[in-house]
């Protein structure tokens, strides 16, 4: 998927908390920041690149069995 989509889909929580504060806007950031560390340390990546790379976060067909 390409950067564009994956970020288009981050748009709605950062106006709308932007539209509250910056407050929100900070905290909002903050607990973003907090759950892309945590996936990292859960999938051994050391980084976003490693976990864009294909199998690490499972298959399409994978995620699909899981909801």
């Amino acid at each position: 998927m390409a950067l564009g989509a994956n970020l288009a889909g981050m748009a709605l929580p950062f106006l709308q908390a932007a539209s509250q504060s910056v407050a929100a806007l900070d905290e909002l950031c903050e607990a973003l920041i907090a759950e892309l560390v945590t996936v990292l340390f859960c999938t051994g990546c050391a980084d976003l690149a490693a976990l864009r790379q294909p199998g690490v976060l499972g298959s399409a067909s994978q995620m699909s069995q899981m909801s």
